[in-house]
């Protein structure tokens, strides 16, 4: 999902682990459209503290199967 704050375009995006077994589930930016060049802020829900952003990529370490982070995304 992503909507603009006034001239902040802020992203929610979700990682799902669809296997039956935990993973590391992980996307690079560019993957979902979002500018590589662009300095990207992190915000998260308490309960999703475990979404990371390394680089230009988000990880989620060892992630239960069939289950749902969620991480929200805006420009510095």
């Amino acid at each position: 999902m992503s909507y603009e704050d006034g001239k902040i375009p802020h992203h929610r995006i979700g990682l799902y682990n669809c296997s039956d077994a935990v993973r590391d589930t992980q996307v690079a930016l560019s993957e979902l459209g979002l500018a590589a060049k662009v300095d990207w802020k992190q915000h998260f829900n308490v309960r999703d503290r475990d979404v990371k952003l390394v680089g230009k990529t988000l990880i989620v370490e060892r992630q239960p199967p069939h289950s749902l982070r969620i991480t929200g995304l805006s420009r510095t």
